[in-house]
């Protein structure tokens, strides 16, 4: 049974490799069926925002800056005692990676379809940390077609676009050992070339990932039920990380609330209600819902 991997904290020195496991699928078309092959094609370059907080409280004010602690099952679990590196290794690993092995655990889950959950996921949560933000593209920015295309927002004092560039993969060497064999990928990006001016995004649904896909994680032992999947409140994390699962709701519900003017601290996440998500106004001393619901 699949369990959700452990991760090694982000390196300062050296880089640091992270592999989505339904990548694997991929490498099942080519050792396993005549009709579907996988070949390395593109690849793409980010430049993440710093972890830090918005440097205004006037609500239109949205610097894209990440913030671990914004996903609701990360309320009160990201650490500041810890490094960023490990910070965002423990949310890669409790939100992104959990998730994923969550869907593929799923008695539903089609392996055999030629889109993987990674990538939706992995933007899910730039998305979910504040990271990214979209748009829908101009008639000037798409082709004509039945399905939205987005864009990142525009570059702005507020907005700092993530993905800068997509480029061809256009060498891969396969070598062959007497005990071993792996493949090389080399990746290139002339000195000459800038960033990709305009990069299209699709919000794509099938069997595996769709609007509405609700994943509840009931283990055996209730104490794991907080605990990233198949995995035991007991475990000791080879390097210190976090094993608290990051969901998207602790309370299998959360809303936008309803702005009141008098609201006061002690009815901001009442337990039946879930998690209202507000923010706050130290000018007027209240909590109203934010730009973010829109």
């Amino acid at each position: 049974m699949s369990a959700t991997p452990f991760i090694r904290p982000i390196q300062n020195q050296g880089g640091t490799f992270y592999t989505f496991s339904s990548a694997a699928e991929d490498l099942e078309f080519t050792f396993n069926t005549i009709n579907k092959k996988f070949y390395f094609s593109k690849f793409a370059c980010l430049n993440l925002p710093d972890i830090k907080r918005p440097e205004s409280d006037h609500a239109l004010l949205k610097e894209n800056y990440i913030q671990l602690d914004v996903i609701p099952g990360a309320f009160g679990e990201v650490s500041s005692s810890k490094t960023y590196n490990n910070m965002l290794a423990e949310s890669l690993q409790n939100y992104v990676f959990n998730l994923e092995t969550m869907i593929t655990s799923r008695p539903e889950y089609q392996s055999d379809k030629l889109l993987t959950v990674s990538e939706r996921i992995f933007f899910k949560w730039l998305k979910e940390i504040g990271a990214i933000r979209f748009r829908e593209a101009t008639s000037q920015e798409k082709n004509s077609g039945s399905y939205p295309i987005f864009v990142e927002e525009d570059e702005s004092s507020l907005y700092s676009r993530v993905v800068k560039y997509i480029g061809d993969i256009d060498m891969v060497n396969s070598v062959k050992l007497t005990n071993d064999s792996f493949t090389e990928i080399y990746i290139n990006i002339p000195n000459e070339h800038g960033n990709t001016p305009l990069i299209c995004f699709r919000s794509i649904s099938d069997e595996n990932y769709f609007p509405g896909l609700s994943i509840t994680n009931h283990q055996s032992n209730p104490n794991n039920d907080e605990i990233i999947y198949n995995r035991s409140h007991n475990d000791t994390h080879p390097y210190s990380l976090s094993l608290q699962a990051f969901f998207d709701s602790d309370l299998n519900s959360y809303g936008d609330g309803i702005p009141n003017a008098n609201i006061s601290i002690d009815d901001i996440n009442p337990p039946s209600e879930g998690y209202q998500l507000f923010k706050y106004n130290k000018l007027l001393s209240n909590y109203y819902t934010g730009w973010w619901f829109s």
